[in-house]
């Protein structure tokens, strides 16, 4: 996956931290989660990974690779390479629609009128093997049913 993203996007400079060991730090961080500034103390700082995730994600080079290992399993599968069919699937989550602090500290004698629920949907469209296709972010629930 590092020669992927390098060639997709070459470092700038020939200083620059090589795109595996920054990978590594981004896996970490995901399946570890947290702050960027809680990754392990090394090489590279958390600076740099921050910097080039944002990078890579503004190219939207994660989604191209995604798109492309699954191109790649289809056809280890013999199957075409793009899917002739998709499923819409969305799901509904409840969420408190307040903010800050007092989010998590609701007290347990407010009424369900007293704390604002939001409402999001998110919305993945997978192909027939359960591979993810598209996947958009989580939205208001009522913007689905404005488009009807």
């Amino acid at each position: 996956m590092a020669r992927v993203l390098e060639r997709f996007d070459p470092p700038g400079s020939p200083a620059a931290k090589p795109a595996r060991q920054v990978l590594a730090r981004i896996a970490w961080h995901l399946r570890m989660g947290g702050a960027w500034r809680m990754l392990p103390a090394g090489v590279p700082s958390w600076r740099t990974v921050y910097g080039w995730f944002r990078r890579w994600s503004e190219k939207e080079l994660f989604e191209a690779l995604m798109r492309a290992l699954a191109r790649r399993q289809r056809c280890h599968g013999g199957r075409h390479s793009t899917p002739r069919l998709a499923i819409i699937d969305t799901q509904s989550i409840t969420c408190n629609g307040m903010r800050g602090p007092c989010a998590t500290t609701v007290p347990k004698n407010w009424s369900a009128a007293m704390v604002r629920q939001a409402h999001r949907e998110g919305v993945t469209l997978i192909d027939a093997e359960g591979d993810v296709l598209a996947l958009a972010s989580l939205i208001a629930a009522n913007a689905l049913n404005n488009l009807a």
